[in-house]
């Protein structure tokens, strides 16, 4: 799981680097990277997730992937809802990386 907007900041860079850079990549080049990172950093290890899933932030991210995909949505299984919560964390977390570089950019 992506720890903080800082972690996702230096995961999105990585791997818009190995892309070419942010300048050559197009809207929907940067939604699938995105979508394909925030799936590959959820916990996989059921400990992992039953202990983030006892915070707060786990609470409100796995009801909102509940509310957004509906319970077939997240699989139908605690585990894979937990998973769906720490996938919507983890694409907010890179949006809000993406802004910060584009942001950057611009300066």
């Amino acid at each position: 799981m992506i720890k903080n907007t800082q972690e996702a900041r230096e995961i999105l860079e990585e791997a818009v680097e190995y892309s070419g850079g942010l300048a050559e990549m197009s809207e929907t080049g940067l939604d699938d990277m995105i979508t394909e990172l925030a799936d590959t950093n959820v916990d996989v290890y059921t400990a992992d997730l039953y202990k983030w899933a006892g915070t707060n932030e786990g609470y409100t991210y796995t009801d909102r992937a509940i509310d957004e995909f509906g319970w077939d949505g997240v699989g139908g299984e605690l585990d894979k809802a937990y998973m769906m919560g720490q996938y919507v964390r983890n694409t907010e977390l890179l949006y809000e990386a993406l802004k910060e570089m584009e942001a950057i950019d611009q300066l």
